[in-house]
């Protein structure tokens, strides 16, 4: 389920509870924030001016690509699952349960 406040996935506005798709992209706009939950229990919130491409999205393998601003993510422990957030060239793999990738 995702909380939204000027959100956008694609081109239209995002709305609480809608499912997203592998290969979805998520931005939020000046001010705005949103808040995704992932197959695994991972939770993704996205800051102000943020975009993100849910660029896996597998019960045993999540990535996500952000194109700039920044996502915070909150990671329950699975040692059978691979959880990756690249920002530009830059890999992080499941360092859990908290961290912030951020991108300009």
């Amino acid at each position: 389920m995702a909380s939204a406040k000027k959100a956008r996935s694609g081109q239209q506005k995002a709305a609480k509870a809608q499912v997203l798709a592998e290969g979805s992209v998520v931005s939020t706009e000046k001010g705005g924030s949103l808040w995704m939950k992932l197959p695994d229990g991972t939770s993704a919130g996205l800051t102000s001016q943020s975009q993100v491409t849910l660029a896996k999205l597998e019960d045993k393998a999540l990535t996500l690509d952000v194109g700039g601003g920044s996502v915070a993510m909150v990671v329950p422990h699975r040692e059978d699952r691979v959880l990756t957030v690249r920002a530009g060239d830059i890999e992080v793999k499941d360092l859990g349960p908290r961290f912030l990738v951020s991108r300009e």
